[in-house]
This record gives structure tokens, sequence and C-alpha cells, in this order.
């Protein structure tokens, strides 16, 4: 059966045993054993062997590249998987043709296809050696493939160079890093690798308090620059901070490391002051709810794609879904009827894993007519509960009812580029996240009771509404300035300082929003003034 890879994608950072490329890859052991061979570096000598993601890539980027004119010895061009591979020397079949050439043909030891080369005569007699002494055509040529290019796409970060040092203990690192989400893992490594890569590939045990000082210096340094010119933003240096603090704490438990500073990971701690000098980040853009509704009105929806499209960006809108869920849900999630639509943890790329029911936004009335229009067509189209709410576009025909199930699109690429078209015609580019930002605006339009806004957030998948005011939708500095210049011209102001109290007395607000706050501050003056009168 042929097999092609042109879909699997290592992760540069991650280091795989060879259990983990043998499933990835759908092959066997043999396979990872001739790999080796072949020229895939494992990352240090000890066995069992493993692989930096990076190294894998390398490899098979580079058997992919070579083409027929610049194999190696003993080595054949696939034609099913397009990889230079050495076939085993005893499956290859030698035919002398009528011009007086020698052909010699096989099977691709990785995916089964036909491989076939023209031979001259000095490699011919080589191959047909080490077929006689049953010894790998991988010996027959004396390099073993090029060095990596580099690892990182940021030339501060010292790309030119690559680190294998320390894989064996990150591969441990990541078993005990199975608790956490896939993303949450590539974010720690991200910022262990970019550790790694600062101290040219110094291992981990030998690192120092002074070390950690001294790489964050540097990053407090870059946090000043725009990032144009490699500057980090507040947020990204804080995350590397917490990630490198949580790694080098498990470190120091691990045996062979336990001799490491006990103060290590608080030197990896960010001073207040320093970071209140960073450059601001630039605003997040989202549109209005007007805007967006304008937006997905004015998308075309001549074929299925762009009607599929246009739901999309509608749906986003209507129940503020991540990119992730969107793509993953299915006909069975929704309930057009109620205007509900369930986010399953189990089944949709959800954050966390979270689980919850979604009713359709208020103020997103038109948009929620394009949803159920979609559902509708779907239906008539023969796609019934299990079937993908939004397939992709080979699927999008009608549905023979004795069909398997359509499974969703494997990837979010149908829904950014879903935006991208909805942004044609206006300045700005907004994301599918963009959608959840207008939401908690609207939410702040329409919601006038603490409760209110407290299920408005539990309508976004938040916990609570801390999370909503703190990370969505934040205030920009030209509306700021609009609601400073209307204080005290509204004539139910006092009215509605009065019902925040009352809100305040009754336990009704959320301690850390802004309206405890101000409820707060309200009823400790309101106290401070029945105080002066029984004092008078």
């Amino acid at each position: 059966m042929s097999r092609s890879y042109k879909r699997v994608r290592p992760k540069a950072n991650r280091v795989y045993t060879v259990p983990d490329v043998m499933q990835l890859f759908d092959i066997c052991r043999n396979t990872v054993s001739n790999w080796v061979v072949s020229g895939l570096r494992p990352s240090d000598g000890s066995r069992p062997h493993v692989f930096r993601g990076a190294e894998l890539k390398r490899f098979h980027k580079e058997r992919k590249a070579r083409k027929r004119g610049d194999l190696r010895k003993g080595e054949f061009k696939c034609v099913g998987c397009g990889s230079a591979v050495f076939p085993n020397p005893n499956s290859i079949i030698f035919k002398l043709l009528e011009n007086g050439a020698i052909s010699g043909e096989s099977s691709c030891p990785d995916c089964n296809a036909n491989v076939f080369k023209f031979l001259k005569k000095p490699e011919c007699d080589s191959i047909k050696k080490a077929c006689n002494t049953n010894t790998s055509l991988a010996s027959l040529h004396e390099e073993k493939g090029v060095g990596p290019a580099g690892i990182g796409k940021n030339p501060v970060d010292d790309a030119d160079n690559w680190y294998f040092r320390n894989d064996r203990i990150l591969q441990k690192w990541q078993l005990y890093a199975g608790r956490y989400d896939n993303k949450t893992v590539d974010a720690h490594l991200a910022a262990i690798r970019q550790f790694e890569v600062f101290f040219h590939g110094k291992l981990f045990d030998t690192i120092k308090v002074e070390d950690a000082a001294a790489y964050r210096a540097a990053m407090l340094e870059r946090v000043q620059l725009p990032k144009s010119e490699g500057g980090l933003s507040k947020s990204t240096l804080q995350h590397r901070a917490s990630h490198l603090a949580a790694f080098f704490k498990w470190l120091q438990q691990q045996e062979g490391y336990r001799r490491l500073n006990a103060s290590l990971p608080g030197y990896f701690a960010l001073p207040r002051k320093q970071l209140a000098k960073a450059l601001p980040s630039p605003a997040k853009v989202y549109p209005t709810i007007k805007e967006a509704i304008t937006l997905v009105k004015n998308m075309p929806d001549r074929t299925r794609i762009e009607q599929r499209d246009r739901a999309i960006v509608a749906f986003a809108f209507t129940t503020g879904f991540r990119a992730g869920a969107l793509i993953t849900l299915r006909m069975k999630h929704l309930d057009v009827v109620a205007k509900q639509a369930f986010q399953d943890g189990m089944q949709a790329h959800s954050k966390n894993g979270k689980s919850y029911w979604v009713k359709w936004f208020k103020g997103t009335e038109p948009l929620q007519d394009i949803v159920t229009t979609w559902v509708e067509s779907q239906v008539d189209r023969g796609f019934s509960a299990e079937d993908a709410l939004f397939p992709a576009g080979p699927q999008l025909g009608r549905k023979v009812t004795s069909q398997d199930p359509v499974n969703p699109m494997d990837t979010i690429c149908a829904v950014t580029k879903a935006f991208f078209v909805a942004c044609a015609g206006v300045k700005e580019n907004y994301t599918p996240h963009s959608a959840r930002h207008t939401l908690k605006v609207l939410g702040d339009q329409l919601c006038s009771a603490a409760e209110e806004r407290q299920a408005w957030s539990g309508n976004l998948g938040h916990e609570n509404e801390i999370v909503t005011q703190t990370y969505y939708g934040k205030m920009t500095t030209d509306r700021r300035f609009e609601l400073l210049g209307q204080i005290g011209s509204s004539p139910n102001g006092t009215d509605a300082n009065n019902e925040l109290m009352l809100d305040y007395y009754q336990h009704r607000l959320i301690r850390g929003t802004p309206e405890f706050a101000k409820a707060k501050r309200l009823a400790n003056e309101r106290d401070e003034r029945n105080e002066e009168r029984e004092i008078e």
C-alpha cells in the first residue's frame, strides 16, 4: 500500500522516540532503522534513540529535494512518496536493455511504491556486491546528508545553529507535560528552545543563576524594541519567563539535576518597573456588530464553498466559537429552533477541552438567519446529525444517506480564508478571534445588570466575568475620551448608581470587576456621608 508523508508535520521543537516516529509516519521499526542508516540523526549516541522534530523535517525535506540527476550511489527516487530511498538490496531486479543500458527496479521501503533507476556499470557492480553480502545500500555513499539549516525564523535567536544535547531530558519533560493541552506544551517548548539557543546549546545541568539573570536582562532589552527590530511584547516576555521558571522548577527534581541552584527559577521573575517601560502592544482590532453584519452580508454566496464560508463567519459572530471549534462542529451540535449550539469537548477542538451550551447572542439576528439557511440547505442535501456542519470543499455536494458520516475538516485554513474574504474591501483584516471581542463589546452595550453581564460572560465560555473584562474588547482611547465627556450629562446617572449599590449590598457583583470597584466606592462614600450627618 502506497503512503504519502506530505501531510505529516513533525513539530520542530518536540522530541520523538522511535515508537512516536512509527506512529506519526505509520511505519515499522525497520523503516526507522533504515532512515538512521540513510542519514536521519538521533539526538545522541544512546539507545533507545530519540529524534528532534526539526531533524525529522530536515531529513525528509532533503530526501524529497534530491532529483534523479543527483541521487547518491545506491539511492533510488520513489514515484509514490517522492523521497530518495535505499531499497532492500535483495529486492532489486536488474534488467539489461536493448541499448545496453542497465536498469534497476525495486519497491520503496517506506511506502511500497515502485522505484526505478538507470545504472552505470560501476554503480551496478557496487549494488550487486551489496546484494551478495547482504549489505545496506546506504553504505555505498560516504556522506550522510547535509546538516540542518536552522531551527527558527528569528535571526535574533541565533537560528544558524541548533542543539541536541538536552533532547533526552526534554523528552522526559514531554511525558510530564502530557497533562497540558498540545498548544500549551508547544508554547513551553518554544520558550525552552529559545533559552537553549541563547546559550548555544549549553547543557541544562550546568545552568547557573548568572545565566538566568543574563537571559532575563537580554529579554528585557528586547521588550523595549519595536517588533520589526526583533522586539518582544510584554505578554510574550511574561509567558516565556513563566514557562522557563516552571521548567527549571521541574528540572531540579530530576535525577542528575538536583545540584542546580534552588533559587534558579526565581531569577526568571520580571521587574515591574522594567516592564512598565515596554512599548505598548497594538490594540486588538475588531468590528462593531453592525460592521460585522455588513461584512457578512457583502460576502459572495454564488457557489457552495462561498455559501459555506459566509455561514462560517456568520456563525462565529453568532456564537463566539473559536476557529478550532467551528471546523469540528457536527450537525447534531446545533438546535436551530432553540437557537443554541453545543461545544463538545470530546469531539470539538475546544480550548482546554471545555464543553458548554451557547445561546445565540442577542443582537446577531441577521447573522442567525444566514446560519439557519445554511443548516436547512445541508439537510436538504442529505446531511444528518453525525455529518460535519462545515465540510471541506470536495464534500459539499449532495450526500447519499447510506454513506459514512462526513468528517470535519482537519485545519482552520477554511475559517481563516473565510474571514479574509469577508474583509475584502475594508482597511482592517479581522481574525476569527475578533468575533469574541465584538461580542464582548456588544454585551457591554446590552447588559445593564450584573447578572446579565455574568450570563453573557458564561455564554462566551468564560468561568467568570473577570476573564471577559480583562482579555476581551478593551476600551480604545477614543471611546474612553468620549465617555469622559459624557460623565454627568445623563439624567439617569443617580438611579444607575443606586441600582449598582443595591447589587453590591445584595452580593450580586463579582469581586474584581469594574462594577464591583465602582459600587464599593459609592457605598463607602455613602457611609461616610451618613457618619458626617450623625456627628452633626
